[in-house]
């Protein structure tokens, strides 16, 4: 029996409420002595570590010898926090900072000055803007990423009628009005793009995860905060360099945007363009997931 090559191991990360804790994952190198270089990695929109996350974090312990911190946002999975499916940027940025504290305290395990952080589509306005402004981090990687939202607000009727009803609540100080997160074209849920649901099934599927409409509910209200968020217009102030992988026949982030972010950049983002959409490089053993993983591979040999 071939001899492992990494470990996982769960941790409990305190946040900044009092009492409320981030579940994480911590992948190991078993081949390579600590600390180790490491990643810090946060899903997209609605998505939890066990869907997706594990197969980066192996082959970044496998193949380029990088620890990785995966976690599930403060609402989500297996981590503490209420309301729960409530997708605030303001708090994935805390649960960010939070776990990068953690793992910088923990010099015996993790290389503080090599440390990466990673995001799949939404979590790329966090990963953005924290790379940006920490200037003690080592590198930014994303895939898919969303870094400019004002290209797309809800179109469908309900969805914004339901956003809007969510921030008079919030208002009242009532409970949060909850609506779809992904769903066919032409259905009252936020992301309905025709790549967008299929891809989402599957990756569930290939997670060996079991799908729910529970899962894919998400809080309203906090819709409206994405849409003004714009960190790419401070990449050419980072001190790190970013990688953005973006796929080619991706329908919900516009190709064109990524090559114009690029060139505002400064020469600070690197744009890889891969085959595939939205999800399909996010699938295991498939080329598109491949394409994606050896781009990020080759990057992190660079930064070790």
């Amino acid at each position: 029996m071939p001899a492992e090559v990494s470990t996982r191991q769960t941790f409990t990360i305190p946040s900044v409420e009092e009492g409320v804790f981030i579940d994480a994952w911590v992948f190991s190198p078993t081949m390579a002595p600590h600390p180790h270089p490491v990643v810090i990695a946060g899903h997209g929109m609605n998505l939890t570590k066990d869907v997706g996350l594990t197969a980066f974090c192996d082959r970044w312990a496998e193949d380029a010898g990088w620890a990785s911190v995966a976690f599930d946002y403060r609402g989500y999975g297996a981590s503490g926090g209420e309301p729960r499916q409530y997708v605030s940027l303001r708090k994935q940025n805390e649960d960010y900072r939070s776990v990068i504290k953690w793992v910088r305290e923990r010099t015996e395990l993790f290389r503080s000055d090599k440390i990466v952080l990673f995001g799949i589509s939404l979590a790329g306005v966090t990963v953005s803007d924290l790379i940006t402004k920490d200037e003690h981090l080592c590198g930014a990687l994303m895939t898919c990423p969303v870094i400019d939202c004002r290209f797309r607000a809800p179109k469908s009727l309900p969805v914004l009628l339901s956003v809007n009803i969510a921030g008079i609540k919030d208002l009242l100080g009532l409970s949060p009005t909850y609506i779809t997160a992904v769903g066919p074209p032409k259905t009252a849920a936020l992301q309905t793009r025709p790549s967008a649901y299929p891809g989402y099934l599957q990756l569930y599927k290939e997670s060996g995860v079991e799908f729910t409409e529970e899962k894919n509910r998400m809080a309203a209200k906090p819709v409206w905060e994405f849409f003004g968020s714009r960190p790419n217009r401070r990449f050419k102030h980072a001190k790190a360099p970013i990688l953005v992988i973006a796929a080619e026949e991706d329908d919900i982030v516009p190709m064109s945007l990524q090559r114009k972010i690029e060139g505002q950049s400064g020469g600070h983002m690197k744009l890889v363009v891969v085959p595939g959409n939205h999800f399909s490089v996010l699938i295991p053993g498939t080329n598109h997931f491949e394409a994606n993983i050896n781009a990020q591979l080759e990057y992190l040999r660079e930064l070790s």
